[in-house]
C-alpha cells in the first residue's frame, strides 16, 4: 500500500481526513440527578377501653408529616448525641450531618445515613466516652432513618437513570481495534491515562479528551490500518503492477504516454519478478487498449517466466481501456510476470490507405490475485476481511468502494449507518482516488475517517423521540445501543455480528434471548476483558505494578513473583466466573490456583513449572479466598513491615463497602525508627497511636480487622513472628463478636453476606452502567440482592440480573424526576 505520507498529490487528501471529523468531535451529553421524595405513614391508636363508660367515637387523628417527625423529634437527637462531632464546623471522620434539613435528604444521601444506622446498630456510635442515648431513642432513630430510607417507591414508575455519552478507555480502544481490524497492536499505550471514578476508568463523566488524545488517535488509526491491511493477505493476495513501473524489453521500442500508460511499441514484454505466497490458482488481470492498424486487432499476451500461458485480441481504443483476465496453476516461489505485445504491424506505403498505420499495444497496469476458498473460515475471521470486492474495471471503483465501505462502518459506528454517512465517507475515498492514489489506499482513507470519528471513538446512545421540555419519559435502550452495553460490559470491546444482527431484528429486546447471549458472552474467551477489567479494578490488582517492598528485607520479590501473585487472583476470579460458582465464594473457599514459584513463596508443596493449576487448601494454615492471597497482602503493606490500617481499610472498602473517611490533617504517623520497633509489637505501638481519640472511632473497626492478617508478612508470607515479638491475630469486632485469626475473620465476613452482597452488587452496576450509583438505583440494587439469595449467591444469575436490570435496560429521555 503506498503511504498517504510524503506525497503532494495526497497532502490535500490527508488534511482532508482530518478536518473530515475533528470538526465532528463535539458531544451533546446530557447529565441529570432525579429527585425522588417519599411519604412516611404513622398509625395511632388514640382511644383504650374504659370500663363500663361508652367508648367515644373514633377520630382519625392526622399523622405528623415527614419533615415535622424530621424537625420534632429527629433533630433533637442529632443534636443531643451526634452533631458534637459531626456538624458543620467539625464533620469528623468527614461527616457533616448538620447540612441536613430536610427528611427527603435522607434518601437521595442514602449511603451516609446508612452508614449513620450501621454505627448505631453495632453501638460503634457515639463513642464509649460520649453521652449514649438510651435503647429506645437508638431505635428510634435507627429506625426512623431506615424508614426513610426504604420509602423510595421501587413499585412505581421506573427509575433507569442516564448513562453519560462517553469515550472509549484505553483498554476497550485496543479490544476494538483488535476484533475490528485482528491486529494485535496495542496502540493506547501512547495515550494519556484515563481518569478513573467511583473506582473504575470506564466512568463517562470522567473520560475527558484532551487535545493530545486527539493526535494521538489520529496517528493510531493509521498505525492500525497500515497492519490491518498487510494482514489481508490472510484472506486474499493481490497485487497491482503499474505498467510505468515494470521493465520493459529495449527492442520494443516503448515509450510512455501523457497519462503514464506504456506503450509497446513493438513486439516484446513488460515484466517484473514477483514473489507468489503459496501455491494455488491466481487470476491474472491487464487493463490495456490498442491502437489499431492493419487487417487484425491488437493481440496481447500473459507470460509466466517468459512462457505464454494465454493470449487475447485487445479490439478497443483509447476510448475503452478494458480489463482481460485469465487463471493459472502457479507454485509458491518467486517468478516472472509479464504482458507481451504479440503482432506489431507498422506499413506506410500500403496502395491500400486503409492498411497503412502503425498498430501498438497499451498497457495501464498487470494484476495478479490468489483465489482462495474461505468458505470453512470461522464468522470472526470473516469480519476481519476489510476488502470483499476489487473493482474490474474504473467504472466500477466507486460501486466497489462502496461495497467495501458499507460493512466496515456498520460494524465501526456499531449500528447501521445512513446513505449520509455512507456518502461522506465515499466522497473522502474518491477525493483520494482522483489524486492519483490506488484503490487499497482511498479505501483506507476512509476507514481512517471512520476510527476517527466520534459515533467509532464514542459510546453514543442517540435517540429520535423528542421529548417537551420540563417532562421526562422512559423508554427501553435501543437495540443497537443495547448490544454495546452488552458487549462493553462483559468484553470491554465492540459487538460481534450475531449481536449486532439481533439488535438489527430487534430480538435483542427479548429477555430470553438476553440471557442467551449473556451466557454465550461469559463462556467466550473474550469475557477474559471483564475478569482483567472489572475484577483487576476492583480488588486494585493495578496498584501491583508501582508496589516497591523493600529489597533488602525481601530479596525474593521480584517481577515474576508479582506477576504470579497478580495472575492466582485473577485466575481464581475466572473460576469462580466459569464455573458460575457463588460470590461468597471470594471471601473464603479451600482452594487457589498456584504456580511453583507461588507455592514455593506459599510454603506449599508439590506444585511444578510455570503454569498455573487448581490448588487443594484443605489442612493448609491459608485457606482460599482473595483476602489471603499474595496479591492483596502486599499491595496492603507498606515497603519495610505490614499495615493493619491499610488492610482493614481495603476490606472496609473494597469488600464491605463502607469506606472510612480520610485522615485528618496532621495526624503523625506510626515511628519506623529503629528505636520505636524495639519498643513493643506492631499491635504494642498501634495501640498506644489509637489512644488519640482523633483516631480512636476509625481505628477501633479498621485496626482490628487488618491485625487479623499479622500472621501475613508484606509481601504475604506466613510468619508466626514479627521480629523478636509473637503475633497475636485476634480481635474483637465493635459488635462484641471475637476471631482467632485471618480464617475465623472470614467466617465473621461470611455473617455478614448482605452487606458483602450489596457492595459487589453496587461495584457490578457501576462498571456495567459506566457511572456513579444514585438513590434511586437502591430499587435495582434491591432487585439483584434478591436475585442472590434465591440462586445461592450464584455470580452467572447476579451478571444476568445486571443486564436484565431496569438502570441496563431504560434509560430517561428528557428531565429526571
Amino acid at each position: 500500500m503506498k503511504s498517504s505520507q510524503g506525497s503532494p498529490k495526497s497532502e490535500s487528501v490527508f488534511k482532508a481526513l482530518m478536518s473530515f471529523n475533528l470538526n465532528s468531535l463535539k458531544l451533546q451529553m446530557g447529565l441529570g440527578l432525579g429527585l425522588v421524595m417519599g411519604i412516611l405513614g404513622l398509625s395511632l391508636l388514640a382511644y383504650a377501653d374504659d370500663g363500663d363508660k361508652k367508648k367515644p367515637p373514633t377520630q382519625n387523628k392526622e399523622p405528623p408529616s415527614p419533615q415535622k417527625y424530621f424537625e420534632d423529634e429527629i433533630l433533637p437527637l442529632l443534636d443531643d448525641y451526634c452533631l458534637g462531632c459531626h456538624s458543620t464546623r467539625r464533620k469528623k471522620a468527614g461527616l457533616d450531618l448538620e447540612r441536613f434539613k430536610k427528611a427527603s435528604d435522607i434518601v437521595r444521601n442514602r449511603k451516609e445515613w446508612s452508614k449513620v444506622v450501621h454505627a448505631l446498630r453495632i453501638r460503634e456510635m457515639p463513642p464509649e466516652n460520649k453521652d449514649q442515648p438510651t435503647e429506645d431513642e437508638r431505635i428510634q432513630l435507627a429506625d426512623w432513618i431506615e424508614s426513610q430510607l426504604d420509602t423510595l417507591d421501587c413499585k412505581g414508575k421506573p427509575k433507569p437513570g442516564r448513562v453519560t455519552a462517553r469515550r472509549l478507555n484505553r483498554n476497550e480502544y485496543d479490544n476494538t481495534v483488535r476484533d475490528l481490524l485482528g491486529v494485535k497492536l496495542k496502540p493506547s499505550k501512547n495515550f494519556p491515562s484515563d481518569n478513573v471514578g467511583y473506582g473504575f476508568d470506564n466512568i463517562g463523566d470522567v473520560l475527558s479528551l484532551p487535545p493530545l488524545l486527539l493526535e494521538k488517535y489520529l496517528d493510531a488509526a493509521e498505525a492500525v490500518l497500515s497492519e490491518a491491511l498487510k494482514q489481508q493477505e490472510k484472506f486474499f493476495f493481490r497485487t497491482r503492477l503499474q505498467a510505468e513501473k515494470m521493465k520493459v524489453e529495449k527492442k520494443t521500442g516503448s515509450d510512455f504516454l501523457e497519462n503514464q500508460f506504456l506503450s509497446i511499441n513493438r513486439e516484446g514484454r513488460a515484466y517484473q519478478q514477483l514473489e507468489f505466497p503459496e501455491s494455488g490458482t491466481y487470476i491474472f488481470r491487464a487493463r490495456a487498449f490498442g491502437q489499431q492498424a492493419g487487417p487484425e486487432k491488437t493481440k496481447l499476451g500473459f507470460l509466466l517466466n517468459q512462457k505464454e500461458f494465454h493470449r487475447v485480441v485487445v479490439p478497443v481504443d483509447d476510448r475503452n481501456p478494458t480489463v482481460y483476465e485469465t487463471k493459472l496453476k502457479v507454485k509458491k516461489g518467486k517468478h516472472e510476470v509479464a504482458v507481451a505485445y504479440l503482432n506489431n504491424y507498422v506499413v506506410s506505403n500500403s496502395p491500400d490507405p486503409e492498411l497503412n498505420g502503425d498498430r501498438n499495444l497499451i498497457v495501464d497496469w498487470l494484476e495478479v490475485e490468489l483465489i482462495r476458498d474461505n468458505s470453512n473460515s470461522t464468522q470472526q475471521e470473516r469480519d476481519l476481511r476489510l476488502i470483499h470486492t476489487f473493482p474490474a474495471a474504473q467504472k466500477d471503483e466507486k460501486s466497489a468502494l462502496k461495497k467495501n465501505l458499507a460493512p466496515f462502518l456498520r460494524r465501526a459506528f456499531r449500528r447501521e449507518i445512513s446513505n449520509y454517512e455512507l456518502d461522506r465517507h465515499l466522497e473522502l475515498t474518491l477525493q483520494a482516488l482522483e489524486s492519483g492514489e490506488t484503490f487499497e489506499t482511498s479505501l483506507s482513507m476512509g476507514f481512517q475517517a471512520a476510527l476517527i470519528s466520534p459515533h467509532f471513538l464514542f459510546r453514543l446512545e442517540e435517540s429520535d423521540r423528542e421529548v417537551p421540555e420540563g417532562k421526562s419519559e422512559i423508554v427501553s435502550v435501543e437495540p443497537y445501543d443495547l448490544a454495546s452495553r452488552l458487549s462493553y460490559f462483559l468484553w470491554s470491546s465492540m459487538p460481534d455480528k450475531e449481536l449486532l444482527d439481533l439488535a438489527k431484528s430487534g430480538k435483542l429486546l427479548e429477555e430470553k434471548i438476553l440471557r442467551k447471549q449473556v451466557q454465550r458472552m461469559l463462556a467466550d474467551r473474550r469475557s477474559s476483558s471483564f475478569v482483567q477489567q472489572f475484577a483487576g479494578q476492583w480488588l486494585q490488582m493495578r496498584n501491583l505494578e508501582v508496589v516497591s517492598p523493600d529489597p533488602e528485607m525481601f530479596p525474593d520479590f521480584n517481577d515474576q513473583l508479582k506477576g504470579a501473585m497478580e495472575q492466582e487472583t485473577l485466575r481464581y476470579f475466572e473460576a469462580i466466573l466459569r464455573e458460575n460458582r457463588s460470590i461468597l465464594d471470594l471471601l473464603s473457599s479451600n482452594f487457589t490456583y498456584l504456580n511453583e514459584r507461588l507455592a514455593q513463596h506459599y510454603g506449599i508443596e508439590g506444585v511444578e513449572g510455570e503454569n498455573f493449576r487448581k490448588v487443594d487448601l484443605t489442612g493448609q494454615a491459608r485457606g482460599g479466598g482473595i483476602l489471603t492471597q499474595a496479591s492483596v497482602l502486599t499491595i496492603t503493606s507498606n515497603p519495610r513491615r505490614t499495615s493493619p490500617v491499610k488492610r482493614g481499610k481495603w476490606i472496609l472498602e473494597q469488600v464491605l463497602g463502607t469506606p472510612p473517611p480520610p485522615p485528618p490533617p496532621n495526624v503523625e504517623e506510626l515511628s519506623e525508627e529503629p528505636e520505636a520497633i524495639l519498643s513493643g509489637s506492631l499491635r504494642e505501638r498501634m495501640e498506644k497511636h489509637r489512644e488519640d481519640p482523633t483516631c480512636a472511632s476509625c481505628h477501633q473497626e479498621m485496626d482490628t480487622i487488618g491485625f487479623a492478617f499479622e500472621n501475613y508478612d508484606p509481601v504475604g508470607k506466613w510468619r508466626d513472628f514479627d521480629g523478636e515479638f509473637l503475633i497475636d491475630p485476634s480481635g474483637t469486632m465493635p459488635d462484641g463478636k471475637n476471631f482467632d485469626g485471618a480464617e475465623t475473620l472470614k467466617k465473621l465476613l461470611l455473617s455478614r453476606r448482605e452487606q458483602f452482597s450489596r457492595n459487589f452488587s453496587e461495584q457490578l452496576l457501576t462498571y456495567a452502567l459506566g457511572r456513579g450509583l444514585e438513590y434511586y438505583d437502591k430499587c435495582a440494587i434491591d432487585r439483584l440482592i434478591e436475585v442472590l439469595n434465591t440462586e445461592d449467591h450464584k455470580i452467572g444469575s447476579l451478571i444476568e440480573a445486571v443486564v436484565l436490570s431496569d438502570p441496563f435496560r431504560l434509560k430517561v429521555l428528557g428531565k429526571i424526576d
